[in-house]
């Protein structure tokens, strides 16, 4: 997530969108702007860890595909999937301790995008870690 995001310029934008709005108004759709996942880039049950400023802010798994928005914001947001609203928890730490453990070749500090990493159970355990509760 990024701060240049109109919907997300602070942190409380963020945690009201995560609080009230994906979980209330929107059952789970978590829109996209044009390249942040291609369209093979997400599957359901994936893990996901959602960032702000490099702090990590929320864990959850993914419920949908990426899938195209028709909606009306979809000019500003073409895609978007639906985040399983029953697994969202609030994060702690930052991209830099995550990317530490997970000792890949991403760079997922600098990723503008959606880097993708291969679960398995190290990957599961090290994404626990990242959980506030």
């Amino acid at each position: 997530m990024s701060a240049n995001d109109e919907d997300m310029r602070t942190r409380d934008m963020v945690d009201r969108y995560f609080k009230e709005n994906l979980v209330n108004k929107d059952l789970g759709r978590f829109l996209l702007t044009k390249g942040r996942i291609s369209e093979k880039g997400i599957a359901p049950g994936e893990m996901i860890i959602f960032s702000y400023l490099k702090e990590i802010v929320y864990l959850a798994r993914s419920e949908s595909e990426r899938l195209k928005n028709t909606g009306p914001q979809a000019s500003q947001y073409p895609f978007y999937f639906c985040v399983d609203i029953k697994t969202i928890i609030e994060g702690k730490g930052n991209l830099e301790q995550l990317e530490t453990k997970i000792k890949a070749n991403k760079n997922i500090v600098k990723a503008q995008g959606w880097p993708i990493i291969k679960e398995s159970p190290e990957i599961e355990r090290i994404w626990n870690q990242f959980k506030a509760k």
